[in-house]
């Protein structure tokens, strides 16, 4: 089940663009089914050697948030921008706490939406 008290602050890596990943190898994979205006995953997911590589392309890292994201939303359901989600895995990824309870609550209602037909 997702809940939107599930909201919890995680170390991100945040690419440049689609173009700097090609500088990651397999590692690029980690941002495969982005969707969203921004290309974040969380620092876990890559070993030592990997974040260097993503620190020469240009990456940042931050504090940010992962939320449950149960269904593919765009921009305009959520009206803001500032987040990346992996509807595949179920999980999203926002800079800022209010941002994520958006998404969130916006992926959540369209799920249920769907669900209800």
């Amino acid at each position: 089940m997702y809940r939107l008290d599930r909201i919890h602050e995680i170390h991100l890596i945040e690419m440049p663009n689609r173009e700097s990943l090609a500088l990651l190898g397999d590692a690029a994979k980690n941002f495969d089914g982005a969707e969203g205006d921004l290309l974040l995953a969380p620092s876990l997911a890559f070993g030592p050697k990997t974040e260097i590589a993503a620190f020469g392309a240009g990456c940042g890292f931050a504090w940010g948030y992962a939320f449950d994201h149960p269904c593919s939303v765009s921009k305009e359901d959520v009206g803001t921008g500032k987040w990346c989600a992996y509807p595949e895995r179920g999980v999203g990824y926002a800079l800022r706490r209010d941002i994520a309870e958006a998404v969130c609550i916006a992926s959540m209602l369209k799920a249920k939406n769907k669900s209800l037909g």
